[in-house]
């Protein structure tokens, strides 16, 4: 029986009113730290906010399109209230998400025995281990912080539009009226359709996670998993159209500057930024290799850096589903008599196919330089899928578990993760950047 009244120094809650001005409270430092070490938003980002379909049909404008058709003259001020609000709304959903494991049980406690001892429920080792998986995702260098140091990437918007999805998704798949079935193509659909038009690297952002918790939840039958292949068909050809037509040709260039100069100021369009809109895959190809030749050594530096610094991450997410990889290589070698189908949810084979499918960020690595933007959109993503997953009690019951068992390795990922703070754009770690200038590889 577990004592809940021995302590008079304990913290203790008497009712879920007591946790949530708790959490408030602590919710409040957490944004006034953030908003105070954040960075001012940046010319390359605001640039890529002017686009719209003023002049014609052009990549990565949807966004500057529908502030245009709502007469609102977008500015820097307004992008960058804009951009904070929305980092605001990203952190609250990501912070609601990350910490369910651990409101479930304090709630779950406080139902039970009208009453909630801090010092008495960290006394559990699955409690621990929760608490400490919370922590490691809060503070990580590529999770909330980096929406403070690098707000208003076009991602962030899909990254909303897609956590809205994956918590629709959540509510249908928990329903089993059939019609609810046909509804996941509405919410697919409509998410992947928007989101490409923001930006067309969404085919590797999110858009794989999306369609495999899709089919982790619901594997469905011949007809359904053939209407899903033709709209993530229908969805690879509306990115092949937008890389290919929504370019600016070469003799547009200087007309299209300069209303962009004369609407803006020259001081805030960033011209690398705006030539996007004139590279094609085979001109971003080359350009990419090019850059990364002039820095090889620096670069090779900074990624050196990065994999010593987020191997005790990876590790912790191997250990996580190391049950299931080696599941699926007992299927695939025949050292497994418990075969399992594909047609059956939420497997192990699955659910391999989903961790793996939150990594395809950094098959962008060959033809985009933000190759640290790649990683970091990566380990977010398996941040994301890892707490949705832990809805399933038996998922959570197994993951609690293992995280007690790496309660120290958690520990030093959150302290690697304060002292060296948020993964960079094309650098990595700010340290880094100062080290190989220093030695003068650098340009």
């Amino acid at each position: 029986m577990e004592d809940y009244s021995a302590d008079k120094t304990d913290l203790q809650f008497r009712n879920k009113e007591d946790v949530y001005k708790a959490f408030g409270l602590i919710g409040a430092v957490y944004f006034v730290v953030m908003f105070t070490a954040s960075r001012p938003l940046h010319k390359w980002v605001f640039t890529q906010w002017m686009f719209s379909y003023e002049f014609e049909f052009v990549k990565r404008a949807l966004h500057g399109e529908i502030f245009r058709l709502l007469g609102i003259d977008i500015s820097y001020t307004l992008i960058n209230a804009f951009v904070f609000a929305l980092i605001v709304i990203l952190n609250v959903m990501l912070i609601l998400l990350f910490s369910h494991p651990v409101r479930r049980r304090i709630f779950g406690n406080i139902g039970l025995k009208n009453q909630f001892s801090v010092s008495v429920w960290a006394n559990k080792p699955i409690h621990i281990g929760l608490g400490l998986f919370f922590l490691m995702a809060l503070l990580h260098s590529t999770t909330l912080q980096r929406f403070f140091q690098f707000p208003g990437y076009l991602e962030h918007l899909q990254l909303l539009l897609v956590l809205g999805a994956l918590y629709a998704l959540c509510r249908t798949f928990r329903s089993t009226a059939r019609q609810q079935k046909y509804y996941h193509f509405l919410i697919v659909g409509a998410v992947c359709f928007t989101s490409l038009f923001i930006h067309e690297a969404f085919l590797f952002f999110y858009l794989p996670m999306i369609f495999m918790y899709w089919f982790y939840e619901v594997p469905g039958g011949k007809r359904y998993n053939a209407l899903r292949f033709l709209l993530l068909t229908s969805l690879i050809f509306l990115t092949w159209v937008i890389g290919t037509y929504g370019l600016l040709s070469a003799d547009q260039y200087q007309m299209v500057l300069s209303e962009l100069v004369d609407r803006f100021g020259s001081e805030r369009v960033d011209l690398e930024s705006y030539g996007v809109l004139f590279r094609g895959f085979s001109a971003n190809l080359e350009f990419t290799w090019n850059w990364f030749g002039q820095r090889l050594i620096e670069k090779s530096i900074h990624l050196g850096c990065t994999i010593i610094i987020l191997s005790p991450t990876a590790y912790v997410f191997w250990k996580l589903y190391e049950d299931d990889f080696f599941q699926v290589w007992g299927i695939i070698f025949n050292r497994n008599s418990e075969n399992q189908k594909i047609s059956t949810p939420k497997n192990s084979a699955l659910r391999v196919l989903l961790i793996l499918s939150c990594c395809t960020p950094l098959m962008l690595i060959p033809i985009g330089i933000d190759i640290f933007r790649w990683i970091s959109i990566s380990t977010l993503n398996m941040f994301i899928i890892t707490f949705i997953l832990m809805f399933d009690n038996d998922f959570e019951k197994r993951v609690s578990e293992k995280l007690f068992q790496l309660r120290f390795i958690i520990g030093l990922v959150i302290a690697l993760s304060l002292i060296f703070g948020t993964l960079g754009i094309t650098n990595s770690f700010s340290w880094v950047y100062k080290l190989t200038t220093n030695l003068g590889f650098g340009i």
